[in-house]
């Protein structure tokens, strides 16, 4: 598999696109909850040696994103899956999407500044080089570790074992489409509450945790979209909205934070050139954060009203 990820071949196009599966939305929510669990760990593993080799970063993001679906789901349906599986899983999920998006977020700061820099700015590419080499680095180790093939042989065991007894007796009755409402208007409700508390003076960090929040929500609705695509599509395209608005800012917020890294590393005195260019940099940053909030309270009037 690393050698045909090598040659620039992807396994998904390979393997060509998944049977869609045969649920309907008044089956139990646990055959749903079990297909996409195995559905969302295939891609993992899938994507597990496109991201070692890290020739074509698509890699690290397609497994960053199933990790993620994973724990969104898992932590959505503890009450179904039992919370001492959720927690030991969320914990490794937790640790492997960490380690994965810290090559990811850098590669994609190096890449934006790429784009967006002149010339004069080549000094500061060449620090976040640097920066995306070292996260890679890092995130082979992860990869090759011990504690990682331990998590996906312990979640391919999880998953393969499928639904026990207990969850059977009490959770096969309910059906997809009546999970559907109760849980997806219980985290609408949530993310509005989120949403509406924030005003033009919030912190940045409160902006993040209400992108963190969107994105599960999104996952939420990803799943049950798997069998009910039409009903879930408004809210859906609505929240992809919100999602790309709250993470232009957050690109804004983590790229201003890099140029601040890199301008404590210069001297005063013998980097006075290239200290002017990271100030310019800093006030182009500056500026999309204030336009990303500008039109945060636009998104999230139209999701506001879409969602009453």
């Amino acid at each position: 598999e690393r050698g045909l990820q090598a040659a620039g071949l992807e396994m998904d196009s390979l393997l060509g696109s998944p049977a869609a599966p045969d649920i309907g939305p008044d089956d139990s929510i646990l055959a749903l909850l079990y297909h996409y669990l195995d559905e969302q760990f295939g891609i993992v593993q899938r994507q597990h040696p496109r991201a070692l080799e890290g020739i074509d970063p698509e890699g690290v993001h397609q497994m960053r994103v199933s990790t993620r679906r994973l724990r969104a789901v898992m932590k959505a349906f503890r009450s179904i899956l039992g919370d001492e599986s959720v927690t030991r899983f969320n914990a490794e999920l937790r640790w492997l999407a960490r380690n994965l998006g810290r090559a990811r977020d850098a590669d994609v700061t190096e890449r934006g500044a790429r784009d967006a820099s002149d010339s004069e700015a080549d000094h500061y590419e060449r620090f976040l080089e640097q920066e995306t080499i070292s996260a890679y680095e890092h995130l082979v180790d992860i990869l090759q570790s011990e504690r990682c093939a331990a998590l996906e042989t312990e979640l391919n065991a999880f998953i393969a074992a499928g639904p026990t007894r207990h969850m059977k007796e009490q959770f096969g009755s309910l059906s997809i489409a009546a999970s559907a409402q109760q849980f997806v208007h219980a985290a609408l409700n949530k993310l509005l509450a989120h949403g509406d508390a924030i005003d033009t003076d919030a912190p940045a960090r409160e902006l993040h945790k209400l992108r963190i929040e969107a994105k599960r929500f999104r996952y939420l609705l990803d799943f049950f979209g798997t069998i009910q695509a039409e009903e879930w599509l408004p809210l859906t395209e609505a929240v992809k909205k919100l999602q790309d608005v709250l993470g232009e800012h957050q690109d804004a917020v983590t790229a201003q934070a890099r140029l601040a890294d890199y301008a404590a590393s210069l001297s005063d005195d013998h980097d006075r050139e290239k200290l002017v260019t990271v100030a310019g940099l800093m006030q182009a940053e500056i500026d999309r954060i204030a336009s990303c909030r500008s039109d945060f309270a636009v998104t999230w009037a139209e999701f506001r009203a879409l969602a009453a």
